[in-house]
């Protein structure tokens, strides 16, 4: 009677077989949670940088509240590092005035900006955005930080920054480059009909997707700093096709500043 049954060479091929399978779902598997990884940071990232960008936009808004005819270059500031300077240690004196007469159709360029305004117990009190120094040691750019006066410190103009008592800062933004722009045009805050400002912040970052393509387009591997060393206004002709749009910028019209 002939006899049937597994060889040792068809048990051998099975295992393979199954070994293999068991690697690629492993393989499936892996990169299922990485890429789900990614997708939540991502979002979280966004998240976050949508909501600091509106309340530096709050907080902005109120620059110039109270004074009459507050000017460019005294209770409205915007601030860069000398040239050949990368990094903002947290020491003010570090920081220069951009000049600008402020007349209409002028355009400014910084990495921070400093105002002046009063509260609603008539105190006077100054306000700034800049970069966040604490994040990963003195990174320039690393993250978006609001500073405000202490009530019981007078502030009488926005342009003595260095000799300001600045409270501790509130982090708006972590983990993201951020750029400004001060530009002197006739401008309505949203909402409102009556009251036309005479300047409009506009803040520049770049959202996950934005870095993305950007590195896309140079075969670059993301690493976990890189996205705070990039300057939106430095790559935006390169970004995509040269499409500026592709930058994401949220403006806030300065009401109180007149035009």
């Amino acid at each position: 009677m002939k006899q049937s049954g597994v060889t040792l060479i068809g048990l051998l091929v099975g295992m393979v077989i199954s070994l293999i399978v068991v690697l690629g779902m492993v393989m499936l598997y892996r990169t299922s949670i990485a890429i789900a990884l990614d997708a939540t940071q991502s979002a979280q990232r966004d998240g976050q940088l949508a909501s600091g960008l509106l309340a530096a936009n709050i907080s902005a808004q109120g620059a110039g509240f109270e004074l009459v005819s507050p000017q460019y270059g005294q209770d409205l500031v915007v601030l860069g590092l000398p040239n050949g300077t990368v990094e903002w240690g947290g020491d003010w004196s570090q920081w220069s005035l951009v000049a600008s007469d402020g007349s209409t159709g002028t355009v400014v360029h910084g990495a921070a900006v400093v105002w002046r305004s009063k509260d609603l117990s008539g105190q006077e009190i100054c306000e700034a955005l800049v970069p966040n120094p604490n994040l990963n040691g003195v990174r320039n750019g690393g993250g978006l930080a609001h500073y405000r006066s202490p009530a019981d410190s007078a502030c009488a103009s926005a342009s003595n920054w260095t000799s300001i008592s600045w409270g501790e800062p509130r982090l708006l933004i972590d983990k993201a480059r951020i750029d400004m722009q001060l530009r002197f045009t006739p401008c309505k805050p949203f909402g409102i009909e009556k009251g036309d400002g005479g300047a409009q912040l506009t803040l520049f970052a770049l959202n996950s997707n934005q870095v993305a393509k950007y590195y896309d387009q140079r075969t670059k591997e993301i690493g976990p700093q890189d996205t705070e060393s990039l300057s939106p206004q430095a790559i935006a002709s390169t970004l995509v096709n040269g499409k500026a749009q592709e930058v994401t910028r949220s403006s806030v019209c300065l009401a109180n500043y007149p035009s």
